[in-house]
């Protein structure tokens, strides 16, 4: 398994070399490539990582915006996620189907807390 830090930087913090993408992490494995968060700066980003799955660990904008014109594999997170993204958001509308490009929109299983 290999872990690769895309990105280190919040929401507020300025860029600067060390700290220039949002927070996320690449995970390996066996060839198969998953994304955890996906901040604003990725938006647009994508097409070259060869994603297989994203994974979102909450909906601030550093961790979910990079996917507000879909994404280019299945996106997962909590159920709890996807009520917070609501409040953030107006652009995730079709939760689990494809649009007419073929790209995924976001779809959140439905999860239980606890």
């Amino acid at each position: 398994m290999k872990l690769t830090f895309l990105g280190t930087r919040g929401n507020i913090e300025v860029r600067n070399r060390r700290h220039r993408m949002h927070t996320s992490l690449m995970v390996t494995y066996y060839q198969k490539r998953v994304m955890v968060d996906c901040g604003e700066d990725w938006l647009g980003n994508l097409d070259g990582l060869h994603l297989h799955a994203i994974v979102i660990t909450h909906a601030h904008p550093d961790h979910a915006f990079g996917l507000k014109e879909g994404a280019p594999c299945p996106v997962y997170a909590t159920q709890i996620t996807w009520e917070e993204t609501d409040h953030y958001t107006t652009y995730l509308v079709s939760k689990g189907r494809r649009a007419a490009d073929g790209r995924h929109t976001l779809w959140f299983p439905d999860c239980k807390r606890g």
